[in-house]
């Protein structure tokens, strides 16, 4: 999902938790988390905010065995490079 909703805010939040871990840096200025579902061990998410950009990948049903948090971080390195300045990253809208 790709919206203009988007806040470090939200991350900050997110990282607090203790579940989700920080994103290594994908694009200058972004701010993101990945996290697993600890009651599903395949489901995985990552979420990257710029600004008020914000891009978010699950994988709802990932496959066992593999390590699918490295899966949504290896498509967000993949993808957000493409689709957060398309977006639009200034603060004020």
């Amino acid at each position: 999902m790709l919206d203009t909703g988007g806040s470090r805010g939200q991350i900050e939040n997110q990282l607090r938790d203790g579940v989700s871990k920080q994103l290594p840096e994908i694009i200058p200025g972004g701010f993101g988390f990945y996290t697993v579902d600890l009651n599903e061990e395949t489901r995985a998410g990552a979420m990257l905010v710029k600004g008020k950009a914000r891009l978010s990948i699950e994988l709802v049903k990932g496959v066992k065995g593999r390590d699918n948090a490295a899966d949504v971080v290896a498509l967000m390195k993949l993808i957000a490079p493409q689709l957060i300045p398309a977006a639009g990253t200034d603060e004020n809208g």
